[in-house]
This record gives structure tokens, sequence and C-alpha cells, in this order.
């Protein structure tokens, strides 16, 4: 590990820097793992009826993160197809004195 730090060290600028990207990267998908376990523990599904089994279990990891996945990605949809909208909108401007 030492000479891994060593070596890079001495790395050109760009490698400095996709390794500082792959790091942060890591990271950030560190914490938002822990936190989708956090509120894993939190959620419990709200529009199916649940049994008293279910209830203690709650939602698993998979689930969240399928639920969580599924709301960002429509969201996200819609943003890029409002987006494309604009762009291939007609760029007719009217400029008044």
């Amino acid at each position: 590990m030492i000479e891994f730090i060593k070596k890079l060290r001495g790395a050109d600028d760009t490698v400095k820097r996709r390794w500082l990207i792959l790091a942060s990267a890591g990271m950030m998908i560190v914490v938002i793992f822990l936190w989708l376990q956090y509120f894993n523990t939190l959620v419990q599904p709200g529009n199916t009826p649940v049994s008293a089994e279910e209830g203690r279990q709650g939602l698993t990891f998979g689930q969240t993160f399928r639920a969580g996945l599924g709301a960002v990605s429509q969201t996200a949809a819609e943003a890029i197809k409002s987006w494309v909208q604009l762009l291939r909108s007609p760029k007719d401007y009217t400029i008044q004195p």
C-alpha cells in the first residue's frame, strides 16, 4: 500500500485525477449503501397489507433499492424528456425594441 501511494505521488496529474474520481465514486457508493440500509429499517410498505411476520421483517435492501431506483429513474426519464423537447422546439425568438 505504501508503495502504491509513493507511485501515485510521482504520477501524472491525469492519473491522480482519475484515482480521485474513482475513490470518490467508491466512497459515494458506500455512503449510499449505508444510508439505504438505515432507510431500510425505517420504511414499511404502505400500499400492501402487512402480515405480522412481514411487519417484523421489514423491507429487504433489494426491495428498498429497487423501489428507490425505480422512482429515481422515472424522475430522471421525465427530466430528460423535457430537456429533449426543449432542445427540439423551434428556435424562433421575437425581439421587441
